[in-house]
């Protein structure tokens, strides 16, 4: 979000759903301009593997703003927003290429639009991340790719029927539905429903497996289309009126004089709104108010 009247700022505040991340830099910066990364040392500075690492824990913080953004934004068939669900998928072959398992993965997810929505239009809403099976490659020194996968509107399937319907959450039954749609081989479902913050929880360990000489050059991670955008705001005085009234159990980090390259320095401080869902829904009312498609 940008407006006219502001050019100038010293603060943002990043609203990736009940994440809150407010940074507030030693100078300020225009509005639009290359944001500052923390100061890092290196005596090689062109040493691809360092790139590659920067690059993830780029494309990492990129997908922890998508998932939490997405989370529990759309209402299911009982009024009350759409728990998310975490699944792996693996392979039972040797799928060693990554376009091949991409593909794959295409398909399913094209299965599962279908079982749930009953057209091939695309509307089911994702993220995915994808790694080496390490316990795989060091037993059978085998290099084969499986995902990891957060889906954000897909209520629960009745296996009798076929269509959906919402239950307290996944029973055993509904795997072998999710077996004939996969058909490659193993699937695990995780409940995250109480997690509070699923885009950390979904990356925690990207940074750490997809440090991978076979992704040069690749994606990292795999969303749908009509995801919600992660939305940024550079007034500190809005910033500021949202944030200042939040009870203390929703602070979750703290830390101040981090080191910046040309903005010197910043704080920077995280506050988590999942136990108190009713000011999610007012910052919400609050950004269409003031800022309303610009946000």
């Amino acid at each position: 979000m940008t407006t006219n009247a502001i050019e100038f700022t010293n603060g943002r505040l990043k609203i990736t759903g009940d994440i809150l991340t407010y940074e507030v830099f030693a100078k300020p910066f225009r509005i639009g301009q290359r944001q500052p990364r923390e100061k890092k040392t290196s005596r090689f500075k062109s040493d691809k593997p360092i790139t590659r690492t920067r690059n993830l824990y780029a494309a990492k913080r990129n997908l922890t703003d998508w998932i939490n953004t997405n989370v529990k934004t759309d209402i299911g068939k009982d009024g009350k927003p759409i728990p998310p669900i975490f699944i792996t998928l693996t392979f039972a072959d040797d799928v060693t290429e990554l376009n091949e398992a991409h593909l794959e993965f295409k398909k399913f997810v094209g299965r599962v639009n279908y079982q749930i929505f009953h057209s091939k239009t695309s509307a089911l809403k994702y993220a995915a991340t994808f790694e080496i099976q390490n316990k795989r490659l060091t037993k059978y020194g085998v290099a084969v790719w499986h995902y990891h996968c957060i889906f954000f509107n897909w209520e629960m399937i009745d296996d009798h029927t076929g269509v959906t319907e919402k239950r307290r959450f996944w029973d055993n039954k509904d795997k072998k539905i999710l077996h004939n749609l996969w058909d490659n081989g193993f699937v695990d479902i995780r409940d995250i429903s109480q997690v509070s913050d699923a885009g950390w929880y979904m990356t925690k360990y990207m940074v750490k497996d997809g440090n991978d000489p076979r992704l040069n050059g690749r994606i990292s991670y795999l969303i749908s289309k009509k995801l919600i955008k992660p939305g940024t705001i550079y007034s500190v005085d809005f910033a500021n009126m949202l944030i200042n009234d939040l009870p203390k159990d929703c602070l979750q980090y703290v830390k101040t004089g981090i080191k910046v390259n040309y903005l010197e320095s910043k704080d920077k401080i995280i506050f988590n709104l999942s136990k108190h869902p009713e000011l999610r829904a007012r910052n919400e009312q609050l950004i269409k108010q003031y800022f309303g498609k610009n946000f």
